[in-house]
Parts: C-alpha cells; sequence; structure tokens
C-alpha cells in the first residue's frame, strides 16, 4: 500500500501543472515594459553632418598658404595666357585685312587702265587743206590710248590752243573752258588708239605773222576704268614755231610737239 501511495506521489509531481491565467497574461505585459524601458534607455544614433567638397577644399587651402599662393599664381599665369592669345589674335586679324586691302588696292592700281596722250601734227591733212584755201592751215592729232591692262571708257574729251612768245607762259589752274566732245563712254581697249582731230583757227596762227613763238596746246581726258572708278588724264604739249610768215620759204612742212607745262598740266589719276 506504502508502494502505492509513494507512485502516485511521484506521478503527479511529474505531470506539469499550468500557469495561472491571470499570471499568464501579465507576464508578456511586463516584457514588453521592459523592453519599453530598454527602448527608452537606448542612446540616440549621432547626427550625420554633410560638408560640401569646395567648401572643404577651400578649407584646406586656407589651411595650406604655400598651396594657396601656387593655385593663385597659376590662375594669374592662365589669365595673361589668355589676354596676351587674345590681344594676338586681334593685332593678327587687324594686320590681316590691312594686308588684304593693299592687295586689292594693287591689284586694282597694276590692272586698271591707263590713259595717256600725244599731241602730234597732221601733216597730210595739213596740206590738203593748205591748198585748197590757199593759206597756211594747221590740224593736229591728239592720240588717245589706253595703256592699261582693263578696257576704259571715255566719257569727255575737253582742250585748248594758244599762241605765246614763251614757252613758260602758263595760267594755273589750266582751264578747259566748258567747249569739248562728249565721247559717251566709248568703250577703248588696251592698246588701242583713239585720235582726235584738232584745227587750229587762223586767228591763232595770224599770231606768228610777223615773229616767232610758242603754240601750247593743253587738254583734259575723262574716262571710267573697269573697276567704274571716275578719273581723268591731263596733257599739254607745245611747239616752237620759228618762221615768218611773210616768208613763205621757212614754212616747216612739220611741226614738232613735245610735252611741256607745269606738273598740273600733266597729273593723272
Amino acid at each position: 500500500m506504502r508502494r502505492v501511495v509513494t507512485a502516485f506521489v511521484l506521478i503527479a509531481w511529474l505531470i506539469p501543472i499550468p500557469a495561472a491565467k491571470g499570471h499568464s497574461e501579465q507576464a508578456p505585459h511586463s516584457n514588453n515594459a521592459q523592453s519599453g524601458k530598454a527602448k527608452e534607455t537606448e542612446p540616440a544614433p549621432p547626427s550625420v553632418v554633410f560638408e560640401k567638397t569646395g567648401s572643404r577644399q577651400q578649407s584646406k587651402q586656407n589651411t595650406d598658404p604655400e598651396k594657396s599662393d601656387n593655385a593663385n599664381n597659376s590662375h594669374k599665369w592662365l589669365e595673361w595666357v589668355n589676354a596676351t592669345s587674345t590681344s594676338a589674335i586681334a593685332v593678327f586679324a587687324i594686320l590681316t585685312t590691312i594686308a588684304i586691302f593693299l592687295q586689292i588696292k594693287t591689284a586694282r592700281k597694276s590692272e586698271r587702265a591707263w590713259i595717256s596722250v600725244k599731241v602730234r601734227h597732221d601733216v597730210s591733212t595739213s596740206k590738203r587743206a593748205s591748198a585748197f584755201v590757199d593759206d597756211w592751215v594747221v590740224y593736229l592729232e591728239c592720240i588717245i590710248t589706253n595703256c592699261g591692262k582693263t578696257p576704259a571708257r571715255l566719257t569727255r574729251f575737253r582742250f585748248r590752243y594758244e599762241s605765246a612768245e614763251e614757252k613758260a607762259a602758263f595760267s594755273e589752274p589750266p582751264d578747259y573752258g566748258d567747249a569739248g566732245k562728249v565721247m559717251d563712254k566709248m568703250l577703248l581697249a588696251p592698246n588701242d588708239p583713239n585720235p582726235e582731230r584738232i584745227h587750229i583757227d587762223s586767228k591763232t596762227l595770224h599770231f606768228f605773222d610777223t615773229k616767232p613763238g610758242w603754240l601750247h596746246v593743253y587738254g583734259i581726258v575723262n574716262y571710267l576704268d573697269a573697276f567704274n572708278a571716275e578719273r581723268y588724264t591731263r596733257f599739254c604739249y607745245s611747239c616752237y614755231v620759228p618762221f615768218d610768215k611773210t616768208c613763205p620759204d621757212d614754212v616747216p612742212s612739220k611741226l614738232t610737239f613735245t610735252r611741256s607745262g607745269p606738273a598740273l598740266y600733266n597729273k593723272a589719276t
């Protein structure tokens, strides 16, 4: 009997006894409280401060004066190089523009038309006219020639002649008068001559009836070159008439004209 009771006591002791309901509900509560308490006592994480790279580098440069001076010197050197190169480019551009302008001007000058004028005695025409009127008649030829490389357009031709006792008897500036020949932009090719005839009137020739003297012929040719620029050529020629008209044997068969007069009378543009 004693053994049976002992066996029951052992079995009862080995069987687990369930916890009370109130006790089981309070246990989690206590755990939660402990966890909350732990959370409250847990320290906060450190705050993160972001710093800009530029400010950091600047602070480093400020802390290192030698590196800061080197950086400033390099910046100044780059600025000087940029300023110098810009100035050099500007000077080069100006010189290039001037060179192009001078080259164009030189090309126009070398390729333009140049008008020259020569005066000579038209002997054959003068002899025929003298035989017809039984008197001394003088015809001259003004040969207008384009000595340039491009055509010229002749616009006007004016001339005057006069007799004088001296070769240097010229008034300045030259007066060509309003009379002349309008040439209506006549085209004159390079090396192409254009003769213009001049008749010396009898009144001028009567000057030599009693004494020798000089016969002056001067004029101007206006024209346009191939670049449509207005230009002119002045000319002046003189011939010495060494005879007295009262002596028919002294009348020369040919008058020789040479260039004369002041520089203003022979100016060309």
